[in-house]
């Protein structure tokens, strides 16, 4: 069986005027007429499409009718409200706009007003935006676009109520979401220890109670923390750590509280330069536990690498660095010749 869409029907016209008008054209199971909109179900295909070769823009009590295949609305296809629609507007015209912004499942004339269901409901909201009171094939006064209500079949006013309702909906949604956050972090801040407790936590791990100085006491850590539970406590305590509240900050003052700049210098992230690799120790891995768990996740390994890398390119030029005593001297070599120049004051 085949279901034929006829749209633009007189407020007159009745389903036994409907059957008779397409009765001549092939066997007619059922025929009904729903307001200004009606629907013919054939039982061949070939017969209902020359019904509609025929029948479309056919006069009908003074209408020119609009009749297609009725596609049938999906079950999540998303219902729009077109008002103040041209008479000359046709459904294929009004079809044609609103597929500029998405699949349309079916689009139904009603006298000076129509409705559009449309496959996906992101786009149906373009289509909002983009027509809503907008002119339209040559109507005097705008169209308008709105979500379609599920108890209301005629007034745009319902409509616009149920798109006002679920902005409303996600505004609040979006204001609770920032006060979960805000009181996580203060629960947060509650939770974390001083940080003069931290360091004293953090003393317990390391060799000698002090910054990792040489690879000697490095090697000697990273045996330490081979053990999973000794690298968990580890991270948490680097995670307690007072270090700012973005990725930069938090790497520096974690690895400055671990190593010393000239134990640093030593290396670089990938090992560039002739340089160690530090990615590939297990005190990197635990550095990037540290920092994802003090930001709470909300970070990339690759953002943590990029400040690591950062921290070990300029440790050298840092106090304790390999390069921070020859740019003392250099500084001062370029203090003497300045004031050598300068020229006396007679």
């Amino acid at each position: 069986m085949v279901k034929i869409f006829v749209g633009n029907l007189s407020e007159d016209t009745t389903a036994e005027q409907l059957r008779g008008l397409f009765s001549p054209y092939g066997t007619i199971s059922e025929c009904d007429v729903l307001k200004k909109y009606g629907f013919v179900h054939m039982d061949d295909k070939a017969e209902a499409d020359e019904a509609i070769r025929r029948l479309h823009h056919h006069q009908l009590n003074g209408q020119t009718i609009n009749v297609e295949m009725s596609r049938g609305k999906t079950k999540n296809s998303t219902k729009l409200h077109v008002g103040n629609i041209s008479s000359s507007c046709t459904n294929q015209e009004l079809r044609s706009k609103f597929e500029e912004y998405g699949p349309v499942v079916e689009c139904d004339i009603v006298k000076d007003y129509a409705f559009v269901h449309m496959e996906r409901v992101e786009d149906a909201m373009e289509a909002i935006n983009g027509l809503d009171n907008t002119a339209f094939q040559g109507c005097n006064s705008k169209s308008s676009c709105s979500l379609a209500s599920k108890e209301s079949t005629v007034h745009s006013r319902m409509a616009g109520s149920a798109c006002s309702l679920c902005l409303q909906v996600m505004a609040k949604l979006t204001s609770l979401e920032k006060s979960v956050k805000e009181i996580k972090a203060l629960l947060l801040a509650q939770k974390q220890p001083e940080q003069d407790d931290v360091l004293d936590g953090l003393e317990v791990f390391l060799p000698h109670s002090r910054k990792l100085e040489s690879m000697e006491e490095l090697n000697e850590f990273e045996r330490v923390l081979q053990g999973e539970e000794c690298k968990r406590r580890l991270v948490q305590i680097l995670a307690t750590m007072e270090g700012g509240e973005n990725v930069g900050k938090i790497c520096r003052a974690i690895m400055r509280a671990l190593m010393t700049n000239g134990l640093m210098s030593q290396f670089s992230a990938r090992g560039q330069k002739g340089k160690l690799a530090f990615k590939d120790r297990l005190l990197c891995d635990v550095i990037l536990r540290a920092v994802r768990k003090s930001l709470n996740g909300a970070c990339k390994d690759s953002d943590i690498m990029y400040e690591i890398a950062g921290v070990l390119r300029n440790a050298p030029n840092h106090p304790g660095g390999t390069n921070y005593h020859k740019l003392g001297c250099s500084r001062k070599r370029k203090a003497e010749v300045v004031i050598k120049e300068m020229p006396d004051s007679d």
